[in-house]
């Protein structure tokens, strides 16, 4: 991954994705420790191995960005997980911070990271993971366009959004730097 694609900046005129900056540690510390979060997405990284782990998994094909409104504060982050099958398919997880939720903040993220991921990094596949019981992320997955598909052998609600479904969902997104 090179360092432009770990430096994009992309919005839909409401919610912004954007680097990780040294500022947001203290509020992804926070917020990675919200019981919910840790409930959905395990045990949270100490805050001293932020900056050599989001680095490291950038490096390996697995950006994370930080989800904004209209201000640079941080609400939560969204990432795509590294490709499973040399680069056509990927999977996107988020978290958000209590007062960001029920407010659309994620479904924008996710729709924004989707976008993303199938015009510039060429992913034609992306999936959605979720516990069975985790209502809330499977409402976004299916807001976000994605659709359920039953996967063997797994625990897991898996959520699919296919390139050419990906393009037909995501209408007036502006993604900004990138060439």
């Amino acid at each position: 991954m090179s360092s432009g694609e770990a430096s994009a900046s992309m919005t839909d005129g409401h919610v912004t994705l954007r680097a990780v900056q040294p500022n947001d540690y203290a509020v992804i510390d926070a917020g990675q420790r919200d019981p919910d979060v840790q409930r959905w997405i395990g045990t949270p990284w100490p805050v001293h191995e932020l900056p050599a782990r989001l680095e490291r998994l950038a490096a390996e094909g697995s950006p994370t960005f930080a989800i904004c409104e209209s201000g640079p504060g941080l609400l939560g982050l969204v990432w795509l997980n590294k490709s499973i099958d040399g680069g056509a398919t990927r999977s996107v997880g988020y978290w958000l911070l209590p007062e960001a939720r029920g407010r659309g903040v994620a479904t924008a993220a996710v729709r924004l990271i989707s976008r993303w991921a199938v015009e510039e990094l060429g992913t034609a596949r992306l999936l959605l993971r979720t516990a069975p019981d985790n209502e809330r992320s499977k409402r976004l997955a299916e807001r976000a366009g994605f659709r359920r598909v039953n996967v063997p052998d797994t625990v897991d609600v898996v959520f699919e959004l296919e390139a050419e479904q990906g393009n037909r969902a995501r209408r007036n997104v502006r993604v900004r730097g990138i060439k």
